[in-house]
């Protein structure tokens, strides 16, 4: 009916992974199109810059927005609070009177360390709460699984990690080294509601087609800017230890 009245609907979801859909409806195949609204080319980027600086009459030197490109990760929500915080403390909040210049490559380092410590103090709670994962589980997985991830190189993180790479990563960092195939598996088929009984949302993670994706790209700056020899202060290892019946 609606369709002879020529009526459409657009529906839109929301789901980085091409193919996820058509997983859970075979219906839609054929009938539906991926755009992955989190990639933007450095040419996109530097249009934002653009726009922006001739809106509050100033420039922003090209080392100081090729540095904000790479601290961002490319991430553009990352890249314009940068950007927004960085006029701020050069006490640019309207358009400038006089033309000016902005290269204090300094000040530009100090607004990112400021902004990753903001920013990191939520967001690694929501990392924690998922590690500590299900607190009756003998074999504390996910804080194992969580540990694999924070010590791992960004571009890895962004192709999503597979079942292999998080198996093979766990057997030497687990106290047993005899993790089976199934216990992983359970553990990660159980990634998302995990996080949906702890009310993490959006969700950091999705477990799909035998890999664990990265579903909240702001972790990917997280990740760029984390140190990974203070993991132990983010997931102190007494508050997982294992415990064993004998």
């Amino acid at each position: 009916m609606f369709y002879q009245s020529g009526i459409r609907f657009i529906i839109i979801g929301t789901k980085i992974n091409k193919g996820y859909f058509e997983k859970f409806n075979g219906e839609l195949s054929q009938r539906i199109d991926y755009i992955d609204a989190t990639r933007w080319s450095e040419e996109d980027l530097k249009k934002i810059k653009e726009r922006g600086c001739e809106v509050l009459n100033i420039d922003i030197s090209d080392e100081i927005i090729n540095y904000f490109i790479d601290a961002s990760s490319g991430i553009v929500a990352v890249y314009q609070q940068l950007l927004s915080h960085f006029c701020i403390a050069n006490n640019i909040r309207k358009t400038n009177e006089e033309y000016i210049v902005l290269n204090d490559l300094d000040k530009a380092i100090k607004c990112n360390e400021n902004y990753y410590l903001t920013l990191s103090e939520h967001y690694l709670k929501r990392i924690q709460d998922i590690a500590d994962g299900e607190r009756k589980a003998k074999l504390k997985l996910y804080y194992y699984i969580i540990k694999v991830v924070l010590t791992s190189d960004v571009e890895i993180a962004k192709k999503g990690f597979s079942f292999q790479y998080l198996f093979d990563n766990l057997k030497n960092i687990h106290p047993i080294k005899s993790i089976n195939h199934g216990a992983l598996t359970s553990v990660l088929n159980h990634f998302d509601e995990l996080q949906s009984k702890k009310d993490i949302f959006p969700k950091v993670f999705t477990y799909y087609d035998k890999r664990l994706y990265v579903s909240d790209s702001l972790f990917y700056y997280i990740l760029k800017h984390f140190n990974k020899e203070k993991i132990d202060d983010v997931l102190p290892p007494y508050d997982f230890q294992l415990e064993f019946d004998f």
